[in-house]
């Protein structure tokens, strides 16, 4: 009873100062009642006086009272064809949660993820399109695992619905050496090499198959890769900017990147021997 069950009750009076010195109250009350078929039963009654100080005139009182009662039922429409709707939600699996504040855009529209990770594009042209995420609106120790972009097919008067995954992001941090022979030119040496300091400048190519990032060395031979997803990756070096008469320790290295991992790897750039051979034959001409 009380669940379904609404009343309300309200008084009103006004006085207006004058010649006349009008006086009116007012009572208003309302109940309804709704029940399990969602039918509803109300009734309101209204109840006014309007007085004057004047005694030949007499109070006027008005009543009245409605009563309604009300039946709900369907009525069969279609959906606008020329339009359809793209809702999904992105999610962080470490958290069995949804990633809030993070913009998607198709085409021209955008669209913002909610508390719970859900977003929606109400109003998209059917047809072919592209799901994307605006990478700086996602948190910075989060990596887009989905591959992206997404491509969607929008079906006229009806919804579609996608999931995107974020992980903990990886990082892979690499320094890039180069070393000298210790005995420097010596005729006869050990072959024991040394430090000659960081390699600037070169080329480090990270790929997982699906995206591909490069990057140069700093001065001191360090570069860095943030917000990578976690998977298997491919390390390489180009050696078409390696110093005369040098060469690559390992020029490719396969990496498998758990999630939130930060790898710190070390490319070592070594010195070729060269030999020289005495030629005491022949003439010089």
């Amino acid at each position: 009873m009380r669940d379904h069950l609404d009343a309300s009750l309200s008084y009103s009076r006004h006085q207006y100062d004058g010649l006349l010195g009008r006086e009116q109250d007012q009572a208003l009350a309302s109940m309804s009642y709704q029940f399990d078929d969602k039918s509803s039963l109300s009734l309101i009654g209204r109840w006014s006086r309007a007085a004057t100080k004047d005694a030949a005139s007499d109070a006027l009182n008005e009543n009245a009272l409605l009563v309604t009662y009300t039946i709900p039922f369907q009525v069969a429409v279609s959906r606008k064809r020329s339009v359809g709707v793209l809702t999904g939600r992105l999610i962080d699996p470490s958290k069995s949660a949804g990633v809030p504040r993070v913009v998607l855009q198709v085409g021209e529209q955008f669209a913002v993820t909610d508390e719970a990770g859900c977003f929606e594009f109400p109003g998209l042209k059917p047809g072919a399109c592209e799901l994307r995420v605006v990478q700086d609106s996602l948190n910075p120790r989060l990596a887009i695992t989905t591959p992206l972009p997404m491509k969607v097919r929008i079906r006229p008067a009806d919804t579609t619905r996608v999931t995107l995954e974020a992980n903990p992001a990886c990082s892979v941090a690499v320094r890039v050496v180069r070393h000298e022979f210790a005995d420097g030119n010596a005729t006869t040496t050990s072959g024991a090499l040394k430090e000659a300091g960081g390699l600037e400048a070169a080329v480090i190519e990270l790929t997982n198959g699906r995206d591909t990032w490069r990057a140069l060395t700093d001065r001191t031979g360090h570069v860095s890769f943030d917000r990578l997803p976690p998977g298997r990756w491919t390390l390489r070096i180009a050696s078409s900017d390696l110093p005369p008469f040098c060469t690559i320790e390992t020029p490719e290295r396969l990496l498998t990147l758990a999630t939130g991992a930060n790898e710190h790897l070390t490319v070592r750039i070594l010195p070729m021997r060269r030999t020289v051979r005495m030629v005491d034959h022949g003439s010089i001409r």
